[in-house]
This record gives C-alpha cells, sequence and structure tokens, in this order.
C-alpha cells in the first residue's frame, strides 16, 4: 500500500501555509507587553498551537486528498486446450495420444501452475472445462474455442493460448482467422498424422430451415478436395430412398473447393430429411466426411399478423422487421384511416396507440373482438386511456393529461407462460429506457406480468408488459413507447 498526500495548487504552497502560521503565532505571542506575566514556556505552548492550528487551516484552503494506491499482483492466465475429435485416434500415433500423452501433458501443467494461473479445457464439436482423453467428438471447430476464450477472459490478464490439435477442422473459421480475437500470443502442440491424404470432403451444407409447401427451395453443397485432382465425383440429394438430384463433380486442381447450387421441392409437410452425399473415390481415405443429414420444417402456409397504428411511428416499423426475422409469419401493416380489410385472415392483430383522440378504432375493435382474435395492445402518447381502460384488457390507467415517465425494463422472476432464455434476461436489463404514463395502474388478477418498470434505481410494481386473457381470447399489452431503441441496441 502507498500513500500520499496531493493537493490542487502546487506543492511549494505548503511553504505559504507555514509561513503563515509562524507568522500569525509571531505576531500574536512574540515581545507582547499584554504578556509579560505568563511564563516563557507557556507562551511557547500557545504559540506552537496557534502556528499549527493556522497552518492546517491554510493547508486545507489548498483541497489536500489522501491519495492510497493498493498493489495488487495477479499471476498471468494460461490456457490449455485440447481437441478431443477422433481425427487424432487416425494416425500411427493413436496409441501414444491415448495414454502416455496425457501424463505428459498433466506434467505440463503442474509445471506452468508454479509461475501462472492455468485452465484446462478440452474442444471438438463443443467447448468444456477439463479433458477427455477418449477422444469423443465427431467435429473440430476452433471458433466455439476462440469465441469461449475471447468472452471468458477478456478482462483478465491471458498470458497465453496452449492449443494442442492436430490442425484438421470440419467446423466454423480457420483457426488462422479465428485465433486473430485473442490478444495473447497462441501456442500449439501439433499432434496426429499432417500428412494430406487422398480425400473429397463435403465441407458444408448451406440451407433455409423451414420451406413451404410447393415452393421450391435452395441448398448449396461445398466440396472440397486434397490430392484428387482428375477425379471425378457425383454428388447426389436423396430423401429415404429416392434420389431427387445427382450432378457431376470435375476435380481439375489440387487442393480443390467448388460451391454447388441445388433446388428441391416441397411436397410434403412437417420436418423433411435429406441426405447430401458424395460418392468415394476410389483410395481415399476417410469416407465419413462424404455425406451430411439436413432437416427442413416443410410448413403449409405461414400465418398472418396484422399491424394497425394510430399514425406513423418507428416502434411499428421495429415491431415489424423484429417478426419477419421468423419466416413462419407474414406482416401487413396499415394506418387505421387506410384499414378496411376484413380481419378473419389474420392469426394475431398488433394495435400501435389505439384509441387515441383521432383514432379510436371502434369497428376494428369489435371486429376482432367479434373473430376472437389475440390483439397485442401497444401504448404511447395518442393513447386515449379512458377509452383504453373500457377495453379489459387486464391493466387501467389512471392519469391526468399526458404526463411520462422514462423506465427501464426488468423481468419478472418465475414467469409461467413461456421460458426466456439467459441470454435474453441479460439484454433485457441493459436495454435503454423507454416512455410510459405517469399515473396509477391496476392490474386485474388474472393479468400476468412479463416485465415491470424500473425508475430511476428504484424497481416498482407498476406492470410494463403484461398477458391475459379475455372470454378466451389471448391479450397482450406494452405500456410504453419506444421499443424501436430496443431493436437498435
Amino acid at each position: 500500500m502507498k500513500l500520499s498526500v496531493i493537493t490542487e495548487a502546487p506543492s511549494w504552497y505548503i511553504l505559504l501555509c507555514i509561513f503563515a502560521g509562524a507568522l500569525y503565532a509571531g505576531v500574536l505571542y512574540w515581545r507582547e507587553k499584554k504578556l509579560v506575566d505568563i511564563s516563557r514556556w507557556l507562551l511557547g505552548i500557545m504559540a506552537t498551537f496557534r502556528f499549527i492550528v493556522v497552518f492546517i487551516l491554510a493547508f486545507l484552503l489548498l483541497s489536500p486528498l489522501l491519495e492510497t494506491v493498493f498493489r495488487d499482483v495477479h499471476k498471468p492466465v494460461i490456457v490449455v486446450a485440447q481437441d478431443v475429435s477422433e481425427s487424432l485416434l487416425m494416425g500411427k500415433d493413436s496409441a501414444f495420444n491415448r495414454h502416455q500423452y496425457s501424463e505428459k501433458l498433466q506434467l505440463l501443467v503442474d509445471g506452468l501452475e508454479d509461475k501462472y494461473e492455468v485452465f484446462v479445457y478440452s474442444f471438438g464439436d463443443h467447448f468444456r472445462q477439463g479433458l477427455d482423453f477418449n477422444y469423443p467428438d465427431k467435429y473440430t471447430d476452433f471458433s466455439t474455442l476462440f469465441d469461449e476464450i475471447s468472452t471468458r477472459y477478456s478482462d483478465r490478464n491471458l498470458g497465453a493460448v496452449i492449443v494442442a490439435s492436430d490442425g484438421i477442422y470440419n467446423q466454423g473459421q480457420s483457426p488462422v482467422y479465428a485465433a486473430a480475437k485473442i490478444r495473447a500470443p497462441v501456442f500449439s502442440v501439433a499432434m496426429g498424422d499432417t500428412t494430406i491424404r487422398k480425400d473429397l470432403i463435403l465441407s458444408k451444407v448451406v440451407h433455409n430451415r423451414i420451406a413451404f409447401l410447393g415452393n421450391t427451395f435452395p441448398l448449396e453443397a461445398v466440396i472440397d478436395a486434397h490430392r484428387c485432382a482428375g477425379s471425378r465425383a457425383m454428388l447426389s440429394v436423396s430423401k429415404g430412398k429416392q434420389t431427387l438430384v445427382s450432378k457431376p463433380v470435375e476435380i481439375s486442381k489440387d487442393p480443390f473447393t467448388v460451391t454447388i447450387p441445388v433446388e428441391l421441392q416441397a411436397n410434403a409437410v412437417g420436418l423433411q430429411r435429406y441426405s447430401v452425399a458424395l460418392t468415394v473415390l476410389e483410395g481415399e481415405s476417410n469416407a465419413v466426411n462424404n455425406r451430411q443429414d439436413i432437416f427442413i420444417d416443410v410448413l403449409d402456409a405461414r400465418e398472418k399478423i396484422l399491424i394497425v397504428g394510430a399514425s406513423p411511428h418507428p416502434d411499428i416499423g421495429a415491431i415489424k422487421l423484429a417478426i419477419e426475422t421468423n419466416d413462419n409469419y407474414q406482416v401487413e401493416t396499415y394506418m387505421l384511416d387506410k384499414f378496411n380489410e376484413p380481419v378473419q385472415g389474420f392469426s394475431m392483430a398488433i394495435l400501435h396507440g389505439i384509441p387515441s383522440e383521432t383514432a379510436q378504432g371502434k369497428k376494428l375493435l369489435a371486429d376482432l373482438a367479434a373473430g376472437n382474435i389475440p390483439v397485442f395492445y401497444v401504448t404511447g402518447h395518442q393513447n386515449r386511456y379512458g377509452l383504453f381502460n373500457n377495453l379489459a384488457t387486464g391493466v387501467s390507467v389512471s392519469t391526468s393529461g399526458y404526463r411520462a415517465n422514462e423506465v427501464e425494463p426488468y423481468a419478472v422472476a418465475d414467469f409461467p407462460l413461456f421460458n426466456l432464455s439467459e441470454t435474453t434476461l441479460n439484454y433485457i436489463s441493459k436495454f435503454p429506457a423507454v416512455i410510459c404514463p405517469f399515473g396509477n395502474f391496476q392490474v386485474s388478477p388474472a393479468a400476468i406480468p412479463l416485465l415491470r418498470q424500473k425508475i430511476g434505481l428504484s424497481r416498482t410494481d407498476y406492470p410494463l408488459w403484461i398477458f391475459s386473457t379475455q372470454d378466451e381470447r389471448k391479450v397482450s399489452v406494452f405500456l410504453g413507447e419506444g421499443l424501436f431503441k430496443w431493436r437498435l441496441h
């Protein structure tokens, strides 16, 4: 610990403080005729105390600060990452990798722990703590490894990363690029057989997660080849025992990479399994990587979502874009004065700023209620809360005029209707503030809040987002505006 005193003024000002104390004591007590009857030792004590008091007062005018510096030394962090994919057992040294190597790696870790803080991980098709010398993983993904290290040790004194692998990867980025995000030296322990053998590889199949019945949908097969120049292979896509597409692959050079597009017809509803395969060439060392299975969910039709706003607002666009990231939904957006469509074809309606002073939407609200169509209300400064409270949405708002609060969201614990991931909960706590009406909120006992309002540093019981039912019709209310800021965040 280091202790020091600092001031806003130059340090030589302290001499002026000493001079001021001495001058003040001298003027008051040096040869003062009124004090001739007082003994010299008592005068000395009085002068000393006067000097000290004046010096301290003058010194305090310099705005002194007491600075304390604590020094806490942490050992540098060393991360040891072991590739545990099956490819390490394919070479001649597989017995060494399975038995003697584990002992030697442990000796390395024990030696490093004297000077460093050592963390040991295994990686392959996923990242985990500890070592697994059974080498169970089917894939090797260096991207996941370096992403995890970057996230876990971004604020630590990371000294080095030691990666033990054969360098063969079949998922994610090349380790050369994946390691660029690590601000520490990366040392490699070369393992396995690094000889490049004759191998035809189906590296990746790019495809959509869903398709719609009767439509064609694309997929792309990324093919790599080593030591196969002059060979000819066939790419086939099959479903069950039926071959749907076959395309030739002419391998003209070494190394060789090509992307082959394929179009398929979605002719059955549900989760469909397709097999993408390459023929096995004569003399090929590994046939396992010539085949991949993919799954595509074929839907009969997309659900239609209706968004109606009292007037243009950025929240409407943010909600529309968020929903359209899911291909299962088709969104139609209208302003209330332009909407004259039947509501029966829609699976859900989102109403923004309705009812308001100028856009009460009585017919629209009545049609939605008659069709038993679920409604999500998003309120704002346009809303007329007297009319809104008559809708029996599960919450009523009492406010005089429109005064507003800036509120931040926080999630309610044990929300029963659906589960939120840890990632989502972490994002919610960091969302920027939205604008909510200032007033009293009455929540029905049947309404279930998902988010509540945090005003300043205080977590209140005021609802921000609730869910309820209205005669078996699902209803949700978001009591604020500014959702576009969440999407931007």
